[in-house]
């Protein structure tokens, strides 16, 4: 039921805009039908633009917030998908991680574009740790686990508990 809901809220701002231009229009004719004088008939016509015109521009906001919550969740996917990663204890510090792989996330169905590269790069790690091993997302390139920066690539770490 809530799922896909920043998409189900700029369907409901189409729908509404598509309702309210509808409703100027019945609403004009009916106005004109009743009684047709030239007064009316101006009013009316006013009706039908100025109506349709409303509701369409009042429909902006709601399908803009629309557009936000599913740029939030894309973003909430993104950051999930950035988890820890850590590079076996053999692995030499400076050399690529000969078997890293990244498996997808179970009942993952869209594709999320790595990012341009001018574009910060981060890399996220639960801890900070010196005696540990990570692998960059960026550049695969084994680090220090204490490392605030990648050696090769320069991505950020950042680290969600510090110790």
């Amino acid at each position: 039921m809530f799922d896909n809901i920043g998409g189900k809220i700029k369907k409901l701002a189409t729908i509404v805009t598509i309702v309210g231009i509808a409703a100027s229009i019945v609403v004009g004719v009916c106005l004109y039908a009743a009684i047709p004088t030239k007064i009316v008939e101006i009013i009316s016509l006013i009706v039908i633009v100025v109506g349709s015109v409303v509701s369409w521009i009042a429909s902006f906001a709601v399908y803009a917030y629309g557009q936000l919550v599913e740029n939030s969740d894309k973003a909430v996917r993104l950051l999930e998908r950035q988890e820890k990663v850590v590079a076996p204890t053999d692995a030499k510090i400076g050399e690529p991680a000969k078997q890293y792989v990244k498996e997808p996330e179970m009942g993952a169905t869209e594709e999320i574009p790595s990012p341009p590269v001018k574009e910060v790069k981060r890399a996220f790690f639960e801890r900070k740790d010196p005696n540990t091993r990570v692998i960059c997302p960026h550049c695969n390139v084994v680090q220090k686990g204490d490392n605030d920066h990648c050696t090769c690539c320069g991505a950020t770490f950042i680290y969600r508990h510090m110790s």
